[in-house]
């Protein structure tokens, strides 16, 4: 019963993130044509924000190769991160130890609450986009389509749902608004279909 009631508080929290996403994009002007393109129109426009930009990694798995960290900030502990403290990010180089242990579950590191340890050969698949991004996991401003992916991961028996992978992704420097964001390779590989 309870499994049932947490799958449903989920798909509505996907639901409502959606609603909001799509909101978003509408009032932001979200879309993926450019609106000097010949044959622009209002129809044209809506159907684009309806199509998610990255959809083609959505359903892609990865395994992890690391061991990473499953933490949430202390001001908004709905959201739960997965990341590392490997020196590519001034927030998590300040904000978890080194060393991934799992000593540091349950402590609280500046604004990081650390809730577990995911170890490495553990599942994530990507199961939906959000331009919601915090403005540590360095996304925003990337150029791009800067989006962060919603996941769900397979670690030590447990299944978690929207978990948000910013802090472990990467991406290439482009011009124009394309998809240039991917797990980081270095932290996961993805599994081949």
């Amino acid at each position: 019963m309870m499994l049932v009631i947490h799958r449903k508080a989920a798909h509505s929290r996907r639901s409502a993130l959606f609603v909001l996403w799509l909101l978003a994009c509408t009032l932001a002007g979200c879309s993926h044509r450019d609106r000097e393109t010949a044959g622009y129109s209002a129809t044209a426009e809506l159907s684009a924000i309806s199509q998610a930009h990255y959809a083609y990694l959505f359903g892609k798995r990865y395994h992890t190769k690391v061991d990473l960290y499953l933490f949430v900030m202390t001001a908004d502990p709905d959201y739960k991160y997965l990341g590392r403290n490997d020196g590519g990010s001034r927030f998590l180089s300040a904000s978890l130890p080194t060393t991934v242990s799992r000593h540091n579950v349950g402590r609280t590191c500046g604004v990081v609450k650390i809730l577990d340890v995911v170890p490495r050969g553990s599942e994530l698949t990507i199961d939906a986009e959000t331009h919601e991004v915090t403005p540590f996991s360095g996304i925003q401003g990337a150029g791009g389509i800067p989006m962060g992916f919603i996941c769900r991961l397979h670690y030590d028996g447990k299944q978690l749902d929207d978990v948000l992978s910013e802090f472990i992704q990467s991406h290439k420097q482009v011009a124009g608004a394309v998809p240039n964001q991917e797990i980081d390779r270095a932290i996961a590989a993805p599994l081949k279909e």
